[in-house]
């Protein structure tokens, strides 16, 4: 791994995403490597990191057809969400704030577990609708009173900091680009706001 793509993987934002979690059994753990639909699920994400790196192409080039790329990639990640099983089948998913980065997440929970807990994750990245199932260990469980004040405000009362456990480069690279993104659009918004209270 180059030392961009090292360092990239630890850059984190604030986003907006689909959750949610487990906790993993031995059965679940034990039957990772056999997984049925993971090379489905490898083939979809390498699918994704191709067409998103072609829609940023296109993008920089000022290709009006953009935006319908990006409506149809939206779409037929939505269609194949149906079609790729979930794991975890006694939640639903529900649309939190996290801080997120290509090693790791943090959000804050109804639940408490120990420190060392082995979680089932699942996340809907958004716009794109892209799911990623994923490992995590708990590597901080803090009640509001001990949690950092920086950090997002949800209803939850516990702060749940997971490391993320045999993740596929796929899925890593997936998220990394969804991270810059994200920071792109963070910055493209800070900016915007700026002029408008110059202008004001």
């Amino acid at each position: 791994m180059s030392d961009g793509r090292e360092r990239r993987r630890f850059f984190r934002v604030t986003d907006e995403i689909g959750l949610k979690y487990a906790l993993a059994t031995a059965e679940s753990l034990a039957a990772r490597p056999l997984d049925p639909d993971s090379k489905l699920k490898v083939d979809v994400l390498a699918l994704e990191g191709q067409i998103r790196a072609s829609i940023e192409l296109l993008k920089s080039h000022g290709n009006p057809v953009v935006k319908t790329l990006e409506l149809m990639n939206r779409k037929l990640n939505l269609l194949l969400a149906d079609e790729i099983p979930t794991t975890i089948e006694e939640k639903e998913s529900v649309v939190c704030s996290a801080s997120l980065s290509a090693c790791g997440i943090a959000f804050w929970a109804d639940d408490t577990f120990d420190v060392g807990t082995e979680l089932k994750l699942e996340l809907t990245l958004l716009p794109s609708h892209l799911h990623l199932g994923l490992n995590g260990i708990i590597v901080e469980s803090l009640v509001r009173s001990e949690a950092d004040s920086n950090e997002p405000v949800e209803a939850g009362h516990y702060l749940l900091r997971i490391d993320f456990r045999d993740i596929q480069e796929e899925q890593q690279e997936v998220l990394i680009q969804h991270v810059l993104k994200c920071q792109s659009r963070d910055l493209r918004l800070r900016r915007e706001a700026r002029e408008r209270n110059g202008a004001g």
